[in-house]
C-alpha cells in the first residue's frame, strides 16, 4: 500500500485493477480480463467505494450530533430546598412540592427529608395497614436567628431540578463553589435540633427561603428545620469558628 493524490483513478498492474481512494493505493483481488463481465466488475468496485464514502459521511454527521443529544438527555438531578422554583440558567424543573419527614419526637421516623410533590397520586388497590411510620410536613424553626424570625413555624417548599451538568454536589461550609464548578444555589445547612430523638439528614436550604403559599402560622410541629452551628473540638478551629452558622452551596460540573 502506498500514498497517492486524493484524485480517484483506476489502472491495471499485471492484469489486476489498481486504484486510488482517499489518498491510498489499493490492489484489488479482481483480475481484469478483457470482456463485458470484467468491465462490469471494474465499475462495480468503483460504485461500491462511492457508496462506502457516502455512508462514511452520513455516519460522521450522526456522530457529530451525539454530544449535543447526550447533553440534552443526560445531567444530574437535585432538590432545591426552601424554594418553589429551580435556577433559571441551565436547569429544568421536574416538579415543585413541600418538604416532608418524620416527626421530631419519633425515634422510628424517616431519617431523611423528602420533597413531596404538590399533586400526589394514591394506590388504587385499597391497600391499608395498621403498623406504620408517619410522614409530616416540615416547618422552619428560626425564631432564635438574627435574620429569619419571620419564617418561624411556616411550612417549607421545595423544587426538584434537573441540571444539564453531569454531576451535582452539595458542599457544606462554603459560600462559593470551587474552581471549575458552577453555582446552582447557596444557602444554610439545616436539620433537626441536637436534642431531638428523630435525627434527620442535613440539607442545604436556599439562602433566600420561601414559604408555602397556603402556609399556616400555627405551630404544627412534625419535621423541623433548625440552623446548624459549628462546635469546636474534634472539628478544628481554625479553620472553623465556634458558633458560626454552617453555610452550604450546591454546585454542578
Amino acid at each position: 500500500m502506498m500514498f497517492c493524490s486524493y484524485f480517484k483513478w483506476l489502472t491495471m498492474v499485471s492484469g489486476y485493477i489498481l486504484f486510488c481512494h482517499n489518498g491510498l493505493v489499493f490492489l484489488t483481488l479482481f483480475k481484469y480480463i478483457h470482456g463485458p463481465t470484467d468491465v462490469f466488475k471494474y465499475f462495480s468496485i468503483y460504485t461500491v467505494l462511492e457508496q462506502v464514502e457516502n455512508l462514511q459521511s452520513a455516519l460522521r454527521a450522526v456522530i457529530n450530533k451525539v454530544p449535543e443529544s447526550m447533553s440534552k438527555s443526560g445531567g444530574d438531578v437535585y432538590t432545591r430546598w426552601g424554594r418553589t422554583s429551580c435556577p433559571s440558567d441551565g436547569t429544568e424543573t421536574v416538579y415543585i412540592g413541600v418538604i416532608g419527614g418524620g416527626r421530631f419526637t419519633h425515634s422510628g421516623s424517616p431519617s431523611n427529608y423528602m420533597c413531596l410533590p404538590n399533586d400526589p397520586q394514591w394506590d388504587q388497590t385499597g391497600l391499608s395497614a395498621s403498623s406504620v411510620g408517619y410522614m409530616y410536613g416540615a416547618e422552619y424553626e428560626t425564631s432564635s436567628s438574627s435574620s429569619f424570625q419571620h419564617l418561624q413555624d411556616k411550612e417549607v417548599p421545595c423544587a426538584v431540578c434537573k441540571s444539564n451538568a453531569g454531576t451535582v454536589i452539595m458542599i457544606p461550609a462554603r459560600t462559593t463553589c470551587f474552581s471549575g464548578w458552577r453555582l446552582e444555589y447557596s444557602g444554610y445547612v439545616m436539620s433537626d435540633h441536637h436534642s431531638h430523638v428523630g435525627n434527620k439528614d442535613a440539607i442545604c436550604v436556599d439562602a433566600s427561603p420561601e414559604v408555602l403559599s397556603n402556609s399556616s402560622n400555627g405551630n404544627e410541629n412534625g419535621a423541623l428545620l433548625y440552623f446548624i452551628q459549628i462546635q469546636c473540638g474534634a472539628l478544628k478551629c481554625p479553620p472553623y469558628v465556634d458558633g458560626k452558622i454552617l453555610t452550604c452551596v450546591v454546585c454542578s460540573k
